[in-house]
């Protein structure tokens, strides 16, 4: 068992619009960051003592500006990235969600931004696991 493992949970939000796509956000290249180039969904951890959708809403308004409608959870899964020499096993969430408010704009850790449909979702390489999340949350509607 590996005890200097960190353990964290992170939020996530897969937002449909009215065309029943899902919104997908680039990784900006940055340093120290490792998903450069891949897609993924608006989110983010959980900070101590913060409620979790508390941290959801929190995250997508700083990654997207955009307020949203919280739904059901469709997916958990877990991941566990080295991150600086470090092993962390993250415990994910994955809420449908839609748009309450706001227009989006982007934050310095994305670089670009795409609503796919179901039959795109091969067209796109994803950080894991959020493509099995977006395939899931298809399954609901």
């Amino acid at each position: 068992m590996e005890y200097d493992t960190v353990i964290q949970v992170a939020v996530k939000a897969i937002i449909f619009n009215s065309k029943n796509q899902v919104l997908v956000l680039c990784e900006a290249l940055r340093p120290g960051r490792t998903q450069a180039g891949k897609y993924g969904l608006p989110g983010g951890r959980v900070n101590t003592g913060e409620h979790y959708l508390d941290a959801l809403h929190r995250e997508v308004l700083e990654e997207t500006s955009l307020n949203i409608q919280i739904g059901e959870i469709v997916y958990s899964g877990e991941w566990r990235p080295v991150i600086k020499g470090v092993t962390h096993q993250i415990i994910g969430m994955f809420f449908v969600c839609k748009i309450k408010s706001g227009v989006i704009k982007l934050s310095s850790e994305h670089n670009d931004y795409k609503w796919i449909s179901q039959d795109q979702i091969g067209d796109f390489k994803f950080m894991q696991p959020d493509d099995k999340a977006i395939v899931a949350a298809f399954n609901t509607i």
